[in-house]
């Protein structure tokens, strides 16, 4: 009997260490895995992890306790307008919290019928992942800078030879912010360069890089990461920052032909991502 308490106790514990791990550290794996793992664990480990549970209220606390912390670390973010790409994670854990003691405390044929609402909620979710992150980014974050529908300001371009760059009047322009010290921003570059090349010959919009400067060899360094590459690149200081009221990178403007900046905010260009997708807001720009 001590012996079996024991080992109750032990596998408790290995489990709630994955279960926090995941919690909390998954997003190194990515966010759409993180999402998905948190999906399924937190249902199927939270629900063995309550009938198994040898610590009685203290297990229970232990359970809540991850998300309690993300919950409230929600709360401040959405309170200080932080972007939380784990915003879709803390959704999933609430589900699956509530259906795990749905399902607990159901009786057999209930416990499937709940199971099952849970994974089309799951799926639905799932599938709309980038959704979900691109309006929240959008409303309670990039949409605070409040430069959408305000003119583009001017900001100094240069190319590599340092000549300056004039934008063509009535031409929609489309800009990639980025850095050299940004690693998601090249990332992106792959997507951006699909964007351009699907307007190939489009002679109505304008397609370009914009790098921000921060230091001197910013210029020389640059090459490295733009390399096979054909979308033009040009080069601008930080005052761009304030210019357009923003404080880090990546970030895409898609301005008009009145010059008016129709949309600020993330690459959406993925076939799910139907929200505040590129290709949709340059096509109603050029109707």
């Amino acid at each position: 009997m001590i012996l079996e308490k024991t080992y109750s106790k032990i596998v408790f514990i290995l489990l709630l260490v994955i279960y926090y791990y995941f919690n909390f550290l998954g997003r190194s794996f990515g966010i759409f895995f993180n999402f998905i793992a948190t999906g399924i664990l937190n249902f199927f480990l939270v629900y063995f992890l309550i009938r198994i549970n040898p610590f009685k209220k203290i297990g229970l606390i232990l359970l809540f306790f991850p998300f309690a912390t993300l919950f409230l670390t929600f709360i401040y973010g959405l309170v200080n307008n932080l972007g939380m790409p784990g915003i879709t994670n803390i959704l999933i854990y609430a589900i699956a919290l509530v259906f795990v003691f749905v399902v607990h405390k159901s009786n057999k044929k209930n416990k499937l019928i709940f199971s099952s609402l849970y994974l089309v909620i799951f799926i639905i979710l799932a599938i709309n992942h980038s959704n979900i992150l691109n309006y929240y980014n959008y409303n309670y974050v990039e949409k605070n800078f409040s430069i959408v529908n305000i003119d583009m300001p001017s900001i100094q371009k240069k190319d590599f030879n340092g000549k300056i760059y004039e934008v063509e009047k009535n031409k929609i322009q489309v800009i990639d912010l980025w850095s050299n010290s940004c690693g998601q921003c090249i990332s992106q570059f792959p997507k951006f360069e699909k964007l351009k090349n699907h307007y190939k010959g489009d002679e109505a919009i304008e397609f370009y890089a914009l790098n921000i400067i921060e230091k001197p060899d910013d210029q020389v360094r640059a090459k490295k990461f733009l390399k096979g590459y054909t979308f033009n690149n040009y080069f601008t200081d930080s005052t761009v920052f304030k210019k357009l009221r923003f404080s880090a990178v990546p970030y895409y403007v898609v301005v008009g032909k009145d010059n008016k900046i129709k949309y600020f905010g993330s690459l959406n260009t993925d076939k799910l991502e139907t929200y505040n997708n590129m290709y949709d807001i340059i096509e109603n720009e050029k109707k």
